[in-house]
């Protein structure tokens, strides 16, 4: 934690039980807290401290793994579409249409984005 002070394994396993079942539980953060007489503010702080632990505790991605980004290759097929739009082709055949004048870098952006829900919702 950024304040300094030591982890408390039984306080993180209390939040982390208390977080579960909230999200089994089908009522909103709001509605569980309130029936199980906890604070919304302590909840939603400690489910951004769980998250944060569990994306320290994953392991870094080796250098021999799989590109992120695989090479494009523009064809010319009489320029762009006729709505002024680039059309990339995703893993599992979706097709995405962006307008030619996006920047590159938020191009990046969004297709890092997609492919990164992807990879969690294949996990699940």
């Amino acid at each position: 934690m950024a304040s300094g002070r030591q982890r408390d394994p039984r306080r993180e396993a209390y939040w982390r039980r208390m977080l579960e079942r909230q999200r089994k539980s089908g009522l909103s953060v709001r509605e569980f807290c309130t029936r199980e007489d906890l604070s919304i503010s302590a909840c939603s702080a400690w489910r951004r401290i769980v998250q944060q632990r569990d994306l320290e505790q994953q392991p870094r991605a080796v250098a021999s793994a799989a590109p992120a980004f695989l090479p494009v290759v523009l064809a010319e097929t009489g320029g762009r579409d006729a709505g002024g739009r680039i059309t990339i082709e995703l893993r599992g055949g979706r097709t995405m249409l962006l307008p030619a004048s996006m920047p590159p870098e938020q191009l990046a952006a969004v297709v890092r984005a997609i492919e990164n829900l992807s990879l969690d919702r294949e996990a699940a």
